[in-house]
């Protein structure tokens, strides 16, 4: 395993900066915001005072940095070090105060110690805890898991406001057989080069117990989810 490795995105600062000019407007276009950005006839506005964003796979931070005005706490996740720290620096350049960021990956159970392996694009997105065949067993380095329970428990929250999820292939595994009740909106990209058809359409059926499907973008690739379930906000509201 080597952890002094570098992408081929990241490996300058012209590069960086390309990767983020790219990645925070792409950001912007698939990953919107209820009552800002994302048309009425898909989602109106939350059903309460927005407070609690969580970023799973938060990669260089440009999701964190878009989200944070319109939350009272952005709670972000990246399995890669390289990637958590340049986004780590990312906050701060932007004077971001209310992001709570840290070197975990989103998986099924916590306190784990997994792979992570790199992609043979060598593009700092692409990183994995699934070895597919085009990761060639190139693994990087070890990395703490926490899931979706523990999320809640980590930073005292009971009711996440709005869910982001982009960590290549392990949505299966943290989504499944989950009480998923306590999130008013999700916004996933599926990876349907990591998950069989069975997986997909298995994981499809699962979230239809918890969510409304409201609406696609970026090619039918990431799915925008509305709770179906408010029971739970009421209390939320007084604790979360």
């Amino acid at each position: 395993m080597n952890k002094n490795f570098k992408f081929k995105d990241l490996s300058g600062p012209d590069q960086k900066q390309t990767w983020w000019d790219n990645e925070l407007a792409e950001v912007k276009n698939v990953y919107k915001l209820p009552g800002y950005n994302c048309p009425a006839n898909i989602a109106s506005g939350f059903r309460r005072n927005p407070r609690h964003a969580v970023d799973l796979g938060m990669n260089v931070g440009c999701f964190s940095v878009y989200a944070s005005p319109f939350f009272e706490n952005v709670y972000a996740y990246e399995a890669c070090s390289v990637t958590h720290e340049i986004a780590k620096e990312n906050l701060k350049t932007h004077n971001i105060k209310n992001v709570k960021s840290y070197n975990m990956a989103a998986h099924a159970t916590s306190d784990q110690e997994l792979l992570i392996y790199k992609h043979s694009s060598n593009l700092s997105g692409d990183t994995s805890l699934i070895n597919s065949d085009q990761h060639a067993d190139d693994a990087l380095e070890r990395v703490a898991t926490i899931s979706l329970e523990d999320i809640y428990k980590h930073n005292e929250i009971d009711y996440i406001d709005y869910l982001k999820v982009d960590i290549e292939g392990s949505e299966y595994n943290f989504l499944m057989n989950k009480d998923l009740s306590k999130i008013n909106y999700m916004v996933m990209e599926e990876h349907s080069g990591y998950l069989t058809p069975k997986m997909l359409s298995d994981l499809h059926d699962y979230l239809d117990k918890f969510f409304n499907l409201v609406g696609w973008t970026d090619n039918r690739v990431i799915s925008f989810y509305e709770t179906k379930n408010y029971k739970n906000l009421s209390n939320a509201k007084k604790s979360g």
